[in-house]
């Protein structure tokens, strides 16, 4: 792998990206009463919740960054552009 610089770049996950990715698909794979019951769950959890509003947080952060990023999405919700 001379000249890759990550394993991103040379498409290898890491083990927490793997980790990630077969829990991920695991919920998205629940029946959909299932499925609600783990994010139920999930919800309740205070710890588990800010982590996800930080994350949700700095997502948005880079989303915003994107000038059309606003208009895109007034468009998507009401049909028509600003």
């Amino acid at each position: 792998m001379k000249g890759v610089k990550s394993m991103r770049e040379a498409g290898i996950m890491t083990i927490n990206e793997a980790v990630s990715e077969m829990f991920w698909r695991a919920l998205k794979e629940l029946p959909k009463k299932e499925r609600e019951g783990v994010v139920t769950r999930m919800a309740r959890d205070k710890e588990f919740i800010t982590e996800l509003l930080g994350a949700i947080i700095e997502q948005r952060g880079k989303e915003s960054a994107d000038s059309s990023f606003i208009p895109r999405r007034h468009t998507e919700k009401t049909g028509r552009g600003i």
